[in-house]
């Protein structure tokens, strides 16, 4: 399992999750430790994120008139525009119409790969199944997926088996401006080769599990010319961040510098005038 560091001052908890195979339908389906990786945000998916293999497993399926199609190195990416996550006992679906599908194909045993790729309409199920302690896992399902794909071998259409279901968890671990999020996805794939007219299932299923680049969690930066004061901080794309000020520490008395801003992943500057002799101090409410 791999952990993302967080920057200085941050307080870095690793959290070691061994998954036992789950049973589906009688076959077994291996699931494996996930990867953690933190995210500043109540949010899913990560934009920054990925549903990606994590080893060489294949997956195949006898095609009549193309021979056995084995399959390899499946990720699922270009997660946009990020849901909130869904409240105890809740469900959420997240779609997206422009997923990126990548994976590598074989004609021949293995002895030789092309790369196949494509976008396309893909929906994930959350279901919120228990919090404690700031720990909230999610049943995660690819509930649909429909991606026309290209490569050397010629056309085709991979689709999330209608009869299967792929099915995963999601972990949410609250931490220090933010959250850890690990996760996975047995995913039951079939391929078209004639426009969808005839369906053939892969096996086993493909293993992916969340994975990409960690956010940063906001911090200030604050520079004092006379009478001025600017404050910046660095947005992630997808989030709301409010500024604000307060005259004494201790107390409840905050009140916002301006509009909510919404990140983009760029810097955000405010600069705020005041008194020689006014105390102020800032802090900074991400949403959601």
């Amino acid at each position: 399992m791999t952990t993302f560091p967080l920057p200085p001052r941050r307080v870095l908890f690793a959290h070691f999750l061994f998954l036992l195979a789950a049973l589906f339908w009688g076959a077994a389906v291996p699931a494996w430790a996930a990867q953690e990786m933190f995210w500043p945000f109540n949010l899913f998916p990560p934009p920054a994120s990925s549903l990606s293999y994590t080893n060489d497993a294949t997956t195949s399926v006898a095609v009549p008139g193309v021979g056995t199609i084995t399959s390899r190195h499946v990720e699922l990416s270009t997660f946009i525009n990020p849901i909130l996550l869904p409240g105890l006992s809740n469900s959420a679906v997240y779609n997206n119409a422009s997923t990126r599908f990548d994976s590598e194909s074989s004609l021949d045993g293995g002895a030789s790969w092309a790369a196949y790729t494509g976008s396309g309409v893909t929906s994930l199920t959350l279901r919120h199944t228990n919090d404690v302690a700031g720990v909230r896992r999610f049943e995660m399902e690819l509930s649909s997926q429909v991606i026309p794909v290209n490569g050397a071998y010629g056309a085709a259409t991979v689709r999330e088996s209608p009869t299967l279901v792929s099915r995963g968890e999601l972990v949410v671990t609250a931490t220090n401006g933010g959250f850890f999020y690990r996760g996975f996805v047995n995913a039951f794939l079939e391929v078209s080769v004639d426009n969808g007219a005839n369906w053939f299932a892969l096996s086993p299923a493909a293993y992916v599990e969340l994975s990409g680049a960690a956010g940063t969690p906001a911090s200030l930066s604050l520079s004092k010319s006379n009478t001025t004061v600017t404050i910046c901080w660095r947005t992630e794309s997808g989030g709301q961040y409010q500024l604000q000020r307060t005259g004494a520490l201790g107390g409840t008395n905050w009140t916002n510098v301006g509009s909510p801003q919404t990140g983009n992943g760029s810097e955000v500057c405010v600069v705020e005038t005041f008194s020689a002799a006014t105390n102020r101090f800032y802090r900074l409410q991400l949403s959601p």
